[in-house]
């Protein structure tokens, strides 16, 4: 609730309920107060209100309420030392410029919520490892913290609108990003994908971009916030380790097929015997030797 009332004759301030529970009941209400004569107004008849009407020297008030989450926070206030008839007009004026008043405060407001969480975004941003940006609606991008300065070796502004695919993608990345990135915009969706920025040194290193779309209340997307982060690593150790796999199965192969090879053409004879000392298979060289062929003996105990 509204705290203090200034009263514009006397050199203080006055509490709220100085002015009498009635008139503060109506205005928490949501209600303008319309007194000709304080001194002759069944809203006014309290002794605290009359108290206070001839402290600040008031006969008449017209008064408008400003409420906030449903409490009364501030007020639109004239008075006048004598009786005064307020006309209709005078009503519809004083809350005509109330509402004007209010909608001022409550942009003053937002845009001082929208400076602060702007504010928050920025100092959050450029403590994060990552690449930080922005772009608008239409995907150009807007901002970028230092760290994508200081890794690019490029200058605010260099890289605004498109022209960070021309700075620091690899050329064989660009078209891919792009198009990612036109998707992304076209269905309001997160974009993702992975390509390789060029540092200062001109050594380029893969990265993984991801951009959310943020909405306003009208559910329309405002802005995307992205980050760019360093997989390069992680990428070589995969790219690494699948063709490792390759040559591994490669290799294989190739001793599976030597293996054969010796067991087709030794002239060895050449058996597999089980641990309870089963043969399992011989070599084609035993069938020469072997009176019967091995199959008269091969799985027998």
């Amino acid at each position: 609730m509204l705290d203090r009332w200034a009263g514009y004759a006397a050199a203080r301030d006055y509490p709220a309920h100085a002015f009498g529970a009635k008139i503060v009941g109506k205005l928490s209400a949501g209600g303008t107060v319309v007194v000709d004569n304080l001194f002759n107004s069944a809203i006014s008849d309290e002794a605290e209100t009359l108290q206070t009407a001839s402290k600040v020297d008031t006969r008449a008030i017209l008064v408008v309420p400003f409420l906030r989450a449903g409490r009364l926070r501030t007020i639109v206030y004239l008075n006048a030392r004598q009786e005064r008839h307020w006309s209709a007009e005078e009503v519809d004026s004083m809350e005509e410029i109330a509402e004007r008043i209010r909608q001022l405060i409550e942009r003053a407001e937002a845009e001082a919520a929208i400076a602060a969480s702007e504010a928050e975004f920025r100092t959050f941003a450029q403590a994060m490892p990552n690449h930080v940006w922005a772009a608008a609606p239409d995907g150009l991008l807007n901002w970028f913290n230092e760290r994508t300065y200081t890794y690019s070796g490029a200058k605010p502004g260099e890289l605004d609108g498109t022209a960070w695919t021309k700075i620091v993608h690899h050329p064989e990345d660009v078209s891919a990003a792009g198009l990612a990135w036109q998707g992304a915009l076209a269905a309001g969706k997160t974009y993702e994908a992975e390509f390789r920025i060029r540092s200062v040194d001109g050594v380029y290193r893969w990265h993984i971009a991801r951009a959310l779309p943020i909405r306003g209340a009208n559910g329309k997307v405002i802005r995307w916030i992205g980050t760019n982060t360093d997989i390069h690593d992680q990428k070589i150790a995969i790219d690494a380790l699948a063709v490792l796999n390759v040559t591994l199965e490669d290799r294989v192969a190739e001793r599976t097929a030597d293996r054969d090879r010796v067991w087709r053409n030794s002239q060895d004879m050449l058996a597999i015997v089980d641990a309870s000392g089963v043969f399992r298979a011989v070599s084609p060289s035993v069938t020469k030797f072997w009176v019967g062929g091995p199959k008269s003996w091969l799985g027998a105990a």
